[in-house]
């Protein structure tokens, strides 16, 4: 018996739009927690980010679907691997958490590079939000707002009633005191 997702893939592929909403149902859960996994591991705001990038991953599976060979692997394989790429694509277009680090990054994170794989990116996430408690409601805000939404001095200094000099100092302030705490911690754990 021919397997139901070939069928459905084969049928998609050739136009048939029934044939394509049958396939989302049933593979529709799984592409989810995949793209949270990736998004809660890159984004600080990830939730806001799931339905726009389940949606880019259906339509590059859409687009895809002629290159899918049932003979050479099962559909949820491949469409797993449509999925961890696109989302991955995704979250670096979308997701600002990374910059953060980088901008953390003076001597305080052995090789930002190693962060390539879902856990640590999970462990850098949980860490820079542990560093944002050290900082004052105003300057979290101002992290929040640069980091996690792509907003320029000038948007953010509308939003604070600031000017773009207030802001720009402030967020220096608040990236020298999480690197400070940063390096504190990272001494504690020598100490120990």
């Amino acid at each position: 018996m021919d397997d139901p997702d070939v069928v459905l893939a084969t049928a998609a592929a050739s136009g048939d739009q029934e044939a394509f909403e049958n396939l989302r149902r049933r593979h529709d859960n799984r592409v989810e927690k995949i793209v949270r996994i990736i998004l809660k591991a890159s984004c600080v705001d990830f939730i806001d980010h799931v339905e726009d990038a389940k949606q880019e991953i259906w339509v590059k599976i859409l687009s895809r679907l002629g290159t899918y060979k049932g003979s050479k692997g099962s559909f949820e394989t491949w469409s797993n691997a449509v999925a961890r790429n696109a989302s991955i694509d995704y979250a670096k277009r979308f997701c600002h958490s990374r910059d953060l680090l980088e901008a953390l990054d003076e001597g305080v994170f052995q090789d930002l590079s190693n962060l390539n794989t879902i856990e640590d990116g999970i462990a850098a996430r949980m860490y820079v939000t542990a560093l944002l408690t050290c900082l004052s409601d105003d300057e979290r805000r101002i992290i929040e707002l640069t980091f996690n939404h792509g907003l320029t001095d000038i948007e953010i200094a509308r939003i604070l009633d600031a000017s773009p000099s207030a802001i720009k100092t402030r967020r220096f302030r608040a990236i020298s005191r999480m690197r400070a705490q940063a390096l504190s911690d990272e001494r504690d754990e020598e100490n120990k």
